[in-house]
């Protein structure tokens, strides 16, 4: 979910969020019982001579399946691409 879009003043931030709800990766199990949060920043090449930088924020679930040895998981982030070098664009993974 995008929740802001701002211009600073020669540079712009992009904030999101992912869903209410995570899947265990190992037992498939959804679970709504967060964790806590984990924060991941990406630089993007800049726009009409301005910064870009975007605030991805993920969810760190508890596995309620009480026989799943996995206790706790993180929202996938398959999408992302991999940590380059800056002023070069990562492919997705």
């Amino acid at each position: 979910m995008l929740s802001a879009v701002s211009n600073g003043g020669g540079y712009w931030v992009v904030s999101a969020c992912g869903p209410s709800s995570g899947i265990c990766p190992d037992c498939r199990q959804q679970s709504g019982s967060r964790h806590g949060w984990s924060h991941r920043s990406l630089q993007d090449l800049t726009i009409q001579g301005s910064k870009v930088t975007v605030r991805l924020r993920f969810s760190r679930w508890h596995c309620t399946y009480r026989h799943c040895k996995r206790q706790t998981f993180t929202d996938p982030s398959r999408r992302l691409p991999r940590r380059t070098p800056a002023g070069q664009r990562g492919s997705p993974r």
